[in-house]
């Protein structure tokens, strides 16, 4: 697993986002804001894009189309093995209507997967559940109780600013 990375997110339209391009780095990162500012719906449209909607879930779907009528679309970038490869996917109202195609990065080319519509599976060699439980910390998955949040924030800004949670920048300083 530890030759697999998200590089990129590239939502064209879903949900209520459209037009959103965020890059990742190797290790660690961390998506926040305000509430209802579309963060569990990147969260969402990255595990979509890994293993599909649910053909049972059809008030998923609907919850993730666009009011303004377009499909919903866009593109994972991912990095395997060294190699960049785009998941690019529609979805419409039915499970007829979905593409997914998975292309090579830098040649543009079309390749060819096992588990073409679940390039999750192909990628990171795990099922959805498997996925969800491990590598997927959803928002909702994560209680942080107040007398932790100033610990939790010092690490991240220890890790951020010296690249290790136990380094403190201002004894370094």
């Amino acid at each position: 697993m530890n030759d697999v990375m998200i590089k990129r997110v590239n939502i064209e339209f879903f949900a209520g986002i459209k037009g959103k391009s965020l890059d990742f780095t190797k290790g660690f990162n961390l998506i926040y804001g305000k509430n209802e500012q579309g963060k569990s719906s990147i969260e969402n449209f990255i595990k979509i894009w890994l293993y599909g909607i649910d053909s049972r879930g059809r008030n998923e779907r609907k919850k993730y189309l666009p009011l303004t009528g377009e499909k919903i679309s866009g593109e994972l970038l991912v990095v395997f093995k060294g190699k960049g490869y785009i998941i690019k996917r529609t979805f419409g109202m039915s499970k007829k209507e979905d593409t997914c195609e998975i292309l090579d990065e830098i040649t543009g080319e079309e390749i060819e997967i096992e588990y073409k519509n679940e390039p999750g599976k192909y990628f990171f060699g795990i099922n959805l559940a498997t996925f969800v439980k491990t590598l997927f910390i959803s928002q909702l998955g994560v209680m942080v109780s107040k007398d932790k949040e100033e610990e939790i924030m010092e690490k991240i800004t220890n890790i951020y600013n010296s690249g290790d949670e136990n380094t403190s920048v201002r004894k370094i300083i």
